[in-house]
């Protein structure tokens, strides 16, 4: 889910839900068309959209070759940014003020893409099976790993720490900015971790 100015968006397989806020009214659906499975979002877009990875995968979590990075307006436009079916299965995004950066649920890999639509790759986490991706204040960027089952840390000097360790299923990760706490749903197990930070 992400919020762009009184709307949340929604991904839902192929779609993307639009609620208005704070009614919770439903204004939209919007069908990606050639989508397989949405994914991760980020908001911050230009005139309040949304940036949501298709991370290419079928019912069976099969690949099905449709990865792509979308922006999304309410009103129903789309565009894509990045179609590749090489892209590693994206999941994970975050917009950072130029430029997007995605995480991969297959191939474990973390890269940023530029305002032309560009790749650049960046440090590679400890481990794969990449979800979440959230950057705090003080410039780490976090990310949740299913096979290490692990939080990792990305500090400016390009290393990465553990942040949280033993965690089953870490999956996106919400951020709680006014008490400073992390909060990761752990997908297998329907509970949510809660961590300072």
């Amino acid at each position: 889910m992400a919020i762009a100015g009184n709307n949340l968006f929604v991904a839902d397989i192929n779609q993307i839900q639009v609620f208005s806020l704070p009614d919770g009214r439903q204004k939209a659906s919007i069908a990606l068309e050639g989508s397989t499975f949405l994914n991760g979002m980020a908001s911050g877009g230009p005139d309040n959209s949304v940036y949501v990875t298709d991370s290419g995968l079928n019912k069976d979590m099969k690949p099905s070759g449709t990865d792509a990075v979308y922006q999304v307006w309410a009103n129903g436009k789309y565009e894509a940014i990045l179609q590749d079916k090489e892209m590693g299965h994206p999941n994970g995004i975050w917009h950072d003020k130029d430029k997007l950066i995605v995480n991969t649920w297959g191939s474990g890999e973390l890269f940023s893409i530029n305002s032309a639509g560009q790749r650049t790759n960046m440090p590679k986490p400890p481990a794969g099976g990449l979800d979440g991706l959230v950057r705090l204040n003080d410039g780490r960027l976090i990310v949740s790993s299913w096979k290490g089952s692990a939080l990792y840390a990305l500090k400016k000097n390009g290393l990465f720490t553990v942040l949280a360790k033993r965690l089953v299923s870490p999956a996106d990760i919400g951020v709680d900015s006014k008490r400073n706490r992390l909060l990761l749903p752990f997908f297998k197990e329907d509970k949510v971790f809660i961590l300072q930070y």
